[in-house]
């Protein structure tokens, strides 16, 4: 996630452009669901690549930054190590050894005590991931609408 104006979006949108030309496919294997804070999602097993792909876009978009969001701001009175290290650095606190790369479905209004009930075997999530994407970010830390994707390279 990353705090963004307005007038930095195209420089963004040129360097994921120039990361999204060199980088291949990325192979993600579903770990498990996750249910917290009425939000859910599925984890993957974090790897090498991932990690790689990670720091990649984080040290390319790092200078546009604007700041903190607000959360991350609030979250900077309580945080120590890595994650006061991260936020320091990045804006962001999921990074490194911190990271755990998810996929969110949706934060639900209510408890959902039963949720995993209905929903498919982890693997169906597990695959190869072939694009890039800026997306602007909604209330609640999930995507609400695409700026722009790329696709990346096969292996």
């Amino acid at each position: 996630m990353l705090q963004l104006e307005d007038e930095s979006l195209e420089t963004a949108i040129q360097l994921v452009s120039k990361i999204a030309s060199f980088t291949k496919t990325v192979n993600a294997n579903a770990k498990e669901y996750n249910y917290e804070n009425d939000y859910i999602d599925v984890e993957y097993i974090r790897t090498d690549n991932l990690l790689e792909l990670q720091i990649k876009v984080l040290d390319a978009l790092n200078p546009v930054r604007s700041g903190l969001r607000e959360k991350d701001t609030n979250r900077l009175l309580t945080a120590a190590g890595d994650e006061l290290h991260n936020l320091k650095k990045y804006g962001y606190r999921s990074v490194g050894n911190l990271f755990h790369p998810h996929l969110t479905f949706t934060r639900f209004v209510d408890p959902q005590d039963k949720v995993f009930e209905s929903m498919p075997l982890k693997e169906s999530f597990s695959g190869r991931y072939e694009k890039l994407g800026i997306f602007e970010l909604g209330e609640n830390g999930t995507c609400i609408k695409e700026v722009r994707t790329w696709d990346i390279t096969s292996t």
